[in-house]
């Protein structure tokens, strides 16, 4: 077993050199004219937005047009001239929306066709649905990503086909790796390294990887619930007899993990309601990489500014722009799982229920942090040490004192000192103790 109190001996580990020419992860061809609806509708509708905030601004703090001028409604500017700028601003932005979307829609479209976005565009994408995804799924945007699965030889595949490759193999084992907020499958190429690919390629059964693509701005829960099906989906496919023997390990990053143990919560209730979910059969080993299990503090520092500025009626409005952040990013504050942890309640307490780790699987959780191991922290300081966003204690699930039933018992555990959160994804000794575990 590992602990924070083993170093790790390079000699007692396996090394692996990553061959060259590996494909990237293929990404998916998307429409150019729908990617360009998509932005500018959402720009529209950020001006509108901006602007009912300033106005509403205005409106409170304009305390001699409200001695003058009858209340015009909620947030709304009395003054006449003031109010008659702002309704032209509204109807101004409304026309220019209406106007590009037609243009994309009728002329830009059948020009423009489809293509497979640069790794920089699909970051984009993900870092926008990380921020405002739920937003966009709710209104139906284009740039609202759905969930499914990726792969080395194919662009993109949904979460309802077929992924697996022909072989006469009765053993199937799926590595799946689930990124972070406002990550992507690319996030897993650091420094010329994949941890996925490096370990499929080390491991001697066959192990095909398999990674997922999904918007972190909706509730860790509903994606938790995706992933389930979507991961029942892969296991569907394959049982026949020619594969009938499947294994499936999970690499999980930071938010990934909490997606990953939601969705375990609700395929364990599935099985025990003699549902469908039967994939958390196949369940050998989970890894969580950096996961803020009991939360992460930059969130609940979020949380706090909202709680500040909507304590008082003249800083209101300016709280609408911080609760723009999405439902995913909302949920980190707590390490929310399952919809009960965070429907009927406020952000800004703890409300979760406990959810443990699934007793049949492997688990292994790896934390990181920016300091070195000789300087003993003591005290808070010491519950404090972090990756740059994750305490040491949030990444191994424990530490939870006011509710010890919220702490998680990992069978195995590794922290890494001088390390970064992202800097997980690429540390080669992150990858052995990886797959130290995997292989045992």
């Amino acid at each position: 077993m590992l602990t924070k109190d083993q170093d790790l001996d390079d000699d007692d580990l396996p090394t692996t050199i990553m061959p060259a020419g590996l494909p990237q992860v293929a990404p998916k061809r998307r429409s150019l004219a729908k990617d360009l609806s998509g932005l500018f509708r959402l720009s529209t509708e950020a001006v509108h937005k901006t602007t009912e905030v300033v106005e509403a601004q205005h409106s409170r703090l304009d305390w001699f047009g409200n001695l003058l001028f009858s209340d015009k409604g909620q947030d709304k500017a009395r003054n006449p001239i003031a109010a008659m700028v702002y309704n032209s601003i509204y109807k101004i932005n409304g026309m220019v929306g209406t106007s590009m979307e037609f243009v994309v829609s009728n002329v830009l479209e059948p020009l423009l066709g489809e293509e497979a976005p640069s790794q920089r565009k699909e970051a984009a994408i993900a870092i926008l649905n990380g921020v405002v995804g739920d937003y966009l799924e709710a209104q139906h945007n284009p740039l609202a990503i759905e969930m499914q699965w990726r792969t080395l030889e194919d662009s993109a595949t949904s979460t309802t086909a077929t992924t697996c490759s022909s072989s006469s193999s009765t053993k199937k084992h799926y590595l799946l790796l689930i990124h972070g907020s406002c990550n992507s499958p690319h996030d897993w190429w650091q420094e010329g390294h994949n941890h996925g690919i490096a370990i499929s390629h080390e491991l001697d059964t066959e192990v095909e990887p398999l990674f997922l693509q999904f918007n972190t701005g909706l509730h860790i829960s509903e994606n938790g619930k995706r992933l389930s099906q979507a991961i029942q989906q892969l296991v569907d496919n394959n049982n026949s007899p020619a594969s009938s023997e499947i294994h499936i390990s999970i690499i999980a990053h930071s938010m990934g993990g909490l997606v990953t143990r939601s969705a375990c919560y609700y395929a364990s209730q599935d099985e025990d309601n003699d549902n469908t979910s039967t994939w958390i059969q196949h369940l050998d080993h989970l890894i969580t990489l950096g996961t803020p299990h009991h939360g992460a503090i930059l969130e609940r520092g979020g949380k706090l500014v909202d709680a500040v500025l909507g304590a008082h009626r003249f800083t209101e409005p300016l709280s609408w722009l911080g609760k723009i952040r999405s439902d995913g990013v909302m949920d980190l504050g707590y390490g929310n799982v399952r919809d009960e942890d965070w429907s009927g309640h406020d952000d800004h307490t703890d409300h979760r229920q406990p959810t443990p780790l699934p007793s049949h699987v492997r688990t292994l959780a790896i934390a990181a942090v920016k300091g070195d191991a000789n300087n003993r922290a003591i005290g808070m300081i010491q519950h404090l040490r972090t990756d740059g966003l994750v305490t040491e204690d949030s990444a191994l699930g424990r530490g939870h004192a006011a509710n010890p039933e919220l702490n998680l018992v990992f069978q195995e555990h590794a922290i890494f000192y001088n390390l970064g959160h992202i800097g997980l994804l690429s540390s080669l000794e992150v990858y052995k103790t990886m797959l130290c575990f995997l292989s045992s």
